[in-house]
């Protein structure tokens, strides 16, 4: 039997037993307790009955005491609120131990997927999980509504066997009505606090007591619709304040007057202490001036424009638009057809432009158009050849060194993009050294330098490069956005053939295309990895599985906008699917999205099809692939790829033809500063030169263990098993291969029962690096569980 209590009932005596009570019963527990009792047994006659109370919380005095009295005689099942007032005798239920308590964690971001897969009948999209995830907050009664309201508005989509959210958060009407309720008999100036924060989250209190009264604020937070936070990292002691639930914050948006928006806006513009400095504050600061309708500088449009382009492409074309009519520019055309390139509008964006050339009224106009006409045949239309052909004769035309060396800079990205590594790092070098170079170009040129000194193996060279990088943006809170992320993406590129658990560049959940710098104050949103170099760096882990989870993820998102990484997505998909013996699936994906001119990796083509090609057992066309795509590496000047690809080519060739791909290896590899990629190199020279030699074979597999590379470490392993050589043995009799100190320790906290990012918060290392030493743990011991873990560290 089901009972509910309610908030209105919970005035009433016995209101939720009313079911069971007799017409005649009085208000006494002494009488009531025996006749609901009788009332159970002659419902239940001869089966078993259950009495749930679901919201026991709102129980009335009574009707609780009646509970507690009926407590071992009855099977009882009370639901409660975490962190709601009960009555005494609900307490008593669980803290006497008259029932079990179970505590039910919200989802984290591994239950959402499953639930919202249930859901919607198919694989969920990670980023999709994690952001409807920080939206409900684990929630499973708002994430059910959100779903379902997402699949009737088709803001939740399948795209490429995934299902997507693809659209702002929306309040489903189910929950607009609970949350309205929290939100009805507020007064003016609770409605206007929480209209400020609406606007301005996160907003820092003293900034909202400049527009409310301080206990306003403080009964606020009583009420547990807003919450305080440390701001600037708990500097200072300031606080900023939030919404106690993303869901509360769109019902207030949603409830939002256009007069009050305007009203509030103003405020919060007068309120504001200072000019902004952060990148979320410039943005807020420009949509405040937009909702007060006061007077606004077109620069300060066009920076926030920037800030939110891969975020929230939408908003950018709105403030670009309304730059371009406050204030009409050059910039703001080029700043409207980028968002619109975002948006997937490449034409109109070409006809934004033509048509800003045609209307120039100045040389300075005419060339930033020509140069943004040039990089928009690079990056959307995807032809580099044909953009660094007019960035030639622009060059040949401009005699201005500013716009030149502007010119030089995008000529050193789209070399990169075009795989001419060794001509960008040219470019780019040409370029900082250029004293009459602006920001951007500098800016720019660095970024090409970064990603190009990794490809060529000056892995760290490439670190300090992109550091610098990045240290220049932060000085400025606009900058160029996409350039503070691509700068902590170059990061992460070095790191990879460095460091067994490279840092993953974070990125906006819901785009996911570009690496951005983590600000969630700026996003909204808390960043998530970025799916296409977590899928890359978890293929050079051996991770397959993982990485084509990853790498289906990212080359949907690839396929959108400008989609710089589609061909890379691809190609790094296509080998993850072969090498896993999905060769048919691998195919599709090649013949649906081949890669094409624009990759910053050369030779992408012939080494997707030399994978399908190996996997399908053709190993002379696939060492013919493979000896093209390292031909392409070595015109492109990549070092470190062309080592990649001798690697992959010796494991194509097997242990008897090792040999021939040596002689080249061994003058590759000395160009190359990764001591991840270069200790592969060295073990396929090992077993290309002496297979015989177990001692030295030991060491490099267990070499590569430690650098995290388990399937280069297997590969040594079967090639020399193949010559004869019985690694496997000979390595476990000697004992090599035991766990390191830190793998130990490691070993020994997830034995204990303590989860991943709980080792990860008491040794102070990222959760990542937790995930990478476990797994080496699990294929040294070798077990697969945490359970087989504690019986093998017994033993």
């Amino acid at each position: 039997m089901w009972l509910t209590a309610t908030d209105a009932g919970r005035q009433v005596p016995f209101a939720a037993l009313a079911a069971l009570m007799p017409a005649s019963s009085c208000a006494d527990v002494t009488v009531v307790l025996p006749a609901v009792r009788e009332a159970l047994r002659a419902r239940a006659g001869s089966r078993r009955l259950v009495l749930v109370v679901d919201d026991a919380h709102l129980l009335d005095g009574p009707s609780a005491a009646v509970l507690l009295g009926l407590a071992g005689e009855a099977q009882l099942v009370l639901t409660i609120c975490a962190g709601a007032a009960q009555p005494d005798a609900v307490r008593t239920l669980w803290k006497d131990g008259y029932l079990d308590r179970v505590d039910l964690d919200p989802f984290d971001d591994a239950d959402t997927g499953r639930l919202v897969a249930a859901l919607v009948g198919g694989d969920v999209a990670a980023p999709t999980a994690q952001m409807l995830h920080q939206w409900t907050r684990g929630n499973a009664f708002y994430l059910t509504e959100l779903v379902r309201a997402g699949l009737l508005d088709r803001a939740l989509r399948e795209r490429s066997g995934l299902w997507w959210w693809q659209a702002p958060l929306v309040v489903p009407p189910t929950l607009a009505e609970l949350l309205d309720r929290q939100l009805n008999h507020l007064d003016a100036a609770a409605r206007d606090a929480l209209s400020a924060v609406a606007l301005g989250a996160p907003l820092a209190v003293e900034v909202l007591e400049r527009i409310v009264a301080p206990d306003v604020v403080v009964r606020l937070e009583d009420r547990g619709l807003l919450r305080a936070e440390a701001a600037d990292g708990g500097q200072a002691g300031r606080l900023s304040l939030r919404f106690a639930h993303p869901m509360l914050g769109a019902a207030v948006r949603r409830r939002l007057s256009p007069a009050r928006r305007r009203r509030v806006a103003a405020a919060l513009l007068a309120a504001r202490p200072s000019e902004p400095v952060h990148p979320g504050e410039v943005v807020l600061t420009a949509l405040w001036q937009l909702d007060a309708g006061t007077a606004i500088d077109g620069g300060h449009l066009l920076d926030a424009a920037d800030l939110v382009l891969h975020s929230d492409p939408a908003l950018s074309l709105r403030l670009s638009e309304e730059a371009a009519r406050r204030q009409p520019s050059a910039l703001a055309c080029v700043a409207s057809a980028s968002a619109l390139v975002e948006l997937g509008r490449p034409d109109e964006a070409r006809a934004v432009l033509e048509k800003a050339a045609a209307d120039a009224s100045s040389v300075d106009d005419e060339t930033q158009i020509a140069i943004a006409l040039a990089g928009h045949r690079v990056w959307a239309e995807r032809d580099p050849a044909g953009g660094q052909d007019e960035l030639t004769r622009l060059l040949a035309s401009t005699h201005d060194p500013a716009a030149r060396a502007d010119i030089g800079s995008l000529k050193a990205l789209v070399h990169l993009f075009g795989g001419q590594t060794s001509a960008a790092l040219e470019a780019a070098d040409s370029v900082l050294a250029d004293g009459t170079a602006g920001r951007r170009a500098l800016l720019r040129a660095g970024l090409a330098r970064a990603a190009a000194l990794s490809l060529v193996g000056r892995t760290a060279d490439a670190l300090r490069a992109a550091g610098e990088v990045a240290a220049a943006c932060v000085e400025d809170p606009a900058g160029l956005p996409y350039v503070r992320g691509m700068a902590l993406a170059a990061v992460g590129l070095a790191q990879i053939w460095r460091t067994p658990a490279p840092d993953v560049p974070a990125t906006h959940p819901q785009s996911g295309r570009w690496p951005t710098p983590s600000d969630r104050d700026l996003a909204g949103l808390e960043p998530t990895a970025w799916p296409l170099f977590d899928g890359y760096a978890r293929r050079v882990a051996g991770d397959l599985p993982g990485a084509i989870k990853c790498l289906r993820v990212a080359l949907v998102q690839q396929a959108g906008g400008e989609g710089l990484f589609r061909s890379e997505a691809a190609t790094w998909l296509v080998l993850c699917l072969a090498e896993a013996g999905r060769v048919d699936e691998a195919e599709d994906v090649l013949r649906s999205t081949p890669p094409d001119a624009m990759a910053i990796v050369p030779g992408l083509s012939p080494w997707a099809a030399a994978g399908i090609a190996a996997a399908r057992g053709e190993r002379r066309r696939a060492i013919d692939l493979m000896a093209e795509a390292g031909a392409a590496a070595r015109r492109a000047g990549c070092w470190l790829v062309e080592v990649g690809y001798l690697v992959h080519e010796a494991g194509i060739r097997g242990p008897a033809g090792a040999a021939e791909v040596a002689a080249r290896l061994r003058a590759a590899v000395e160009h190359v500063d990764a001591p991840r990629l270069v200790a592969a190199a060295q073990a396929t020279l090992a077993v290309a030169s002496d297979p015989d030699d177990g001692t030295s074979l030991i060491e490099h597999v267990d070499r590569l263990e430690r650098l995290n590379m388990p399937r280069h470490a297997l590969g040594v392993v079967r090639a020399a098993e193949a010559m004869g050589n019985p690694v496997r043995a000979v390595r476990a009799a000697t004992g090599t291969g035991s766990l390191t100190a830190r793998e130990s320790e490691i070993a020994g906290l997830a034995a204990s029962g303590l989860t991943d990012r709980e080792i990860a918060e008491r040794l102070v290392l990222s959760v990542r690096t937790v995930e990478s030493h476990l797994a080496r743990v699990y294929r040294k011991l070798p077990v697969r569980s945490r359970r087989q873990l504690r019986e093998a560290l017994r033993r």
